[in-house]
C-alpha cells in the first residue's frame, strides 16, 4: 500500500504526463511534510504555468504566489 503522500506524488505525476489545462487541487499537500509541500508547489509553477489551477488550501504557502 502506498502512503498517502506518495498517492498524491503519483496523481500529480498522471497531470503532468497528461498536459491538462486545467488543474484542481483540493488540499493536495494536506498530508505531506513542509519540505514535500514545497517540492510539489515548485513542480506546480514549473509545469502549470499556462494553465488554470484552482486550489483550495489550509496553508497559506500553497497559496502565496496564486494569482487570485
Amino acid at each position: 500500500n502506498y502512503s498517502l503522500g506518495e498517492r498524491q506524488k503519483i496523481r500529480m505525476a498522471r497531470v503532468i504526463l497528461r498536459g491538462s489545462k486545467v488543474l484542481v487541487m483540493d488540499e493536495a499537500t494536506a498530508s505531506m511534510d513542509v519540505n514535500t509541500d514545497a517540492e510539489i508547489q515548485s513542480v506546480v509553477r514549473r509545469n502549470f504555468k499556462g494553465c488554470t489551477v484552482l486550489t483550495i488550501a489550509h496553508r497559506l504557502e500553497s497559496v502565496t504566489d496564486a494569482s487570485r
